[in-house]
């Protein structure tokens, strides 16, 4: 697959597990969506990135970033926030990806389950 900048995406690194953060920041001012939707989901996705990505105007961005599973530990704080805002996105289909996304902090879950708004726990 060629990105819309003409960066190559082989196959068997499409899911970005091997392509380095300088790259994926690189690709993130892609104008190409699928360029953008392999950098949401990637796992060495950083919260600078991810933060870029959930203020995107297309939908699918915002979804995929929503459904990234592999947050590294170091970004759930970040990662968190970013979920917390994406569960209000205007499109169905983000917002729900987002509540069921296991990075989700629990206390946000919790305020979902109980019909409250939900807010984001402080991080100490």
């Amino acid at each position: 697959d060629t990105g819309g900048d003409g960066v190559r995406f082989p196959t068997p690194v499409n899911n970005g597990e091997r392509v380095p953060a300088d790259v994926l920041a690189t690709l993130a001012h892609d104008r190409d969506i699928e360029v953008l939707t392999h950098v949401a989901r990637s796992p060495r996705l950083t919260a600078r990135v991810a933060s870029a990505l959930a203020e995107h105007p297309h939908v699918a961005v915002r979804h995929a970033l929503a459904t990234n599973e592999t947050t590294p530990p170091s970004l759930l704080a970040a990662m968190a926030g970013i979920l917390v805002d994406l569960l209000n996105d205007p499109d169905e289909r983000v917002a729900e990806a987002a509540a069921a996304n296991p990075s989700l902090p629990r206390p946000v879950m919790e305020d979902l389950l109980a019909g409250r708004p939900p807010s984001l726990p402080s991080v100490e």
